[in-house]
C-alpha cells in the first residue's frame, strides 16, 4: 500500500476488519437465555499475538479477554454499543445489532520475533536473467510478517532474508515468488515465472533454506481502467498489487496517473488496485477496489468528497464530556471519529458511527481517558461500510475511505 498519512493508516485499519466469531461456554448454572439475547465475539490485533484487552458493552460487567479468544455477554439487547480497550486506547462501536461480532485492532507489540534466512528461486530455462527491468519479486502469506531481502544479481535469484515479527516463536507462511519484466516506476510488461511454498520461520535461529523452482504461467489477462478525481485535488499514484487468499500482497507496479493497463498473470491471485488524492485544505481520500478476474477492463473508480467537520472549531478549548464532535457528509455509511494526541500522534479514542455526530465516554475504568489541558487532533473518515454491523464483520472491507482535514482542540483543565 502506498507510504500514505494517518488517512493512509486509517484506511489500512478499514482493509484489517476480516475473521469469525465463535461461542464460548458459560460457567455457572441458572436459567438458560435464549441465543439471541447473548452477544459471543472474539478481538484480534492485526499483526499480533500476545496481548490482553478488556471489552464492555454499556450496562455489563467490563470482561478481559486475550488475542484471539471468544468472550460472551449475556442478556443484552440491541443496538448496543461495544467498546474494546488495549494498551490506553480504546475503539467504540456504537450502535452494533449483530451477536458475533469481530473486532480487529492495530497490533499492540507482543512479543517480538526475528530470523535470518536464504531463498533461491529457479527461473523457467531459458527466461532472461536479472536486469534493471527483469527480477523476481516475493510476498509472504503472512501479512504482519516484516521482512528485507538483499539478492544476487545472478541465476538462480538468490535472497539473503531478515524476517521479524510478533507473537508465536515459530510461523509457517506462504512464499509466493513472481518473474517479471518491470520497469521501476511502471507496471509490468511480461511475465516469465512462478512458484510458491510453504516456509517454516523459526526465532533466533537461522531457518531451513527454501527453494523454489518456477514454473511457466499458464493464462496471462489483461487490468485496465482509471480514477476520476475533483478537479482541485492532486492525484497521488495508482498501485496495483496480487492478492492471495492467503493475505500475501505483491506489487505490480505504481504509476502517477489516474489510467492504468497492465497485463496481469494467472497465479491464483485476485488484483487489488489503489488510488488516493490530496484536497486543498488537507483532506485525503484513498479507494482500493478488489477483482476476482484476471481480466478486468473499463474499470472507473470516482473518489469521493470528505466530511466536512462542524463542531468544535479548530483550536477550540474547554472541550470535555460534554462535548459534540459533530460533521457533515453526502455519504451514508459508517464514520471513524479517531482522536490522538497532538504530539505524539498516537491513537486514544476511537468512535465507529453511522450518526452526524458522536461524544467520547468515560472510559477511565479502562485506562482511556483524555487527560486535561492537553492538545489533541480529530478527524472524521467516512467509509464503505453500510453500517457498523459491516464493520464486525467476518470479512475484508474495502472500497473508498475520505478523510476530513485535521482539527485540534484542547481538553478543559481539572476541576
Amino acid at each position: 500500500m502506498m507510504p500514505r498519512s494517518r488517512a493512509a493508516f486509517a484506511a489500512a485499519l478499514v482493509a484489517m476488519l476480516a475473521g469469525c466469531g465463535a461461542s464460548k461456554p458459560t460457567a455457572s448454572p441458572g436459567p438458560v437465555l435464549p441465543l439471541d439475547r447473548a452477544v459471543r465475539g472474539r478481538v484480534v490485533a492485526w499483526g499480533d499475538t500476545g496481548f490482553d484487552a478488556t471489552i464492555l458493552i454499556p450496562g455489563h460487567a467490563p470482561q478481559p479477554v486475550a488475542a484471539g479468544e471468544t468472550f460472551t455477554v449475556d442478556d443484552v439487547d440491541v443496538p448496543y454499543d461495544l467498546v474494546v480497550a488495549a494498551n490506553g486506547r480504546a475503539w467504540v462501536y456504537a450502535g452494533a445489532t449483530r451477536r458475533d461480532p469481530l473486532v480487529t485492532i492495530p497490533a499492540l507489540g507482543s512479543t517480538p520475533r526475528y530470523t535470518t534466512f536464504s531463498l533461491q528461486a529457479v527461473p523457467v530455462q531459458g527466461t532472461p536473467g536479472p536486469s534493471s527491468t527483469v527480477r523476481v519479486s516475493l510476498a509472504f502469506g503472512s501479512p504482519h510478517l516484516q521482512w528485507f531481502a538483499t539478492s544476487t544479481f545472478a541465476v538462480p535469484f538468490v535472497f539473503d532474508m531478515d524476517a521479524s515479527w510478533n507473537g508465536a516463536s515459530t510461523i509457517h507462511p506462504t512464499v509466493h515468488a513472481l518473474h517479471r519484466a518491470n520497469a521501476v516506476g511502471a507496471f509490468p510488461t511480461d511475465y516469465y515465472g512462478y512458484a510458491e511454498a510453504t516456509i517454516d520461520l523459526i526465532d533466533a535461529a537461522r531457518s531451513p533454506w527454501p527453494g523454489l523452482d518456477l514454473a511457466p504461467i499458464p493464462q496471462v489477462g489483461r487490468l485496465e481502467g482509471r480514477f476520476v478525481v475533483p478537479g482541485d485535488w492532486v492525484f497521488d499514484g495508482t498501485t496495483v498489487c496480487l492478492e492471495w487468499p492467503d493475505g500475501a500482497q505483491l506489487t505490480l507496479g505504481t504509476v502517477t496517473s489516474t489510467a492504468f493497463d497492465l497485463p496481469t498473470p494467472g497465479v491464483g491471485a485476485g488484483l487489488l488496485v489503489l488510488g488516493g488524492a490530496t484536497g486543498p485544505g488537507g483532506e485525503s481520500v484513498g479507494c482500493s477496489v478488489r477483482t476476482p478476474d484476471l481480466t478486468t477492463t473499463g474499470l472507473e473508480i470516482p473518489l469521493p468528497l470528505t466530511p466536512a467537520q462542524v463542531e468544535p472549531a479548530d483550536a477550540a478549548t474547554g472541550v470535555g464530556p460534554a462535548t459534540d464532535f459533530s460533521w457533515s457528509d453526502t455519504r451514508a455509511g459508517v464514520k471513524w471519529l479517531a482522536l490522538q494526541d497532538a504530539t505524539t500522534h498516537e491513537s486514544v479514542v476511537t468512535v465507529l458511527t453511522t450518526g452526524s455526530s458522536a461524544r467520547i465516554p468515560d472510559l477511565s475504568a479502562l485506562g482511556v481517558f483524555l487527560a486535561p489541558s492537553t492538545r489533541y487532533e480529530w478527524t472524521v473518515m467516512s467509509t464503505a461500510a453500510p453500517d457498523v454491523d459491516a464493520a464486525l464483520a467476518a470479512s475484508a472491507a474495502g472500497g473508498c475511505s475520505a478523510t476530513s482535514a485535521v482539527r485540534t482542540f484542547t481538553t478543559a483543565a481539572a476541576p
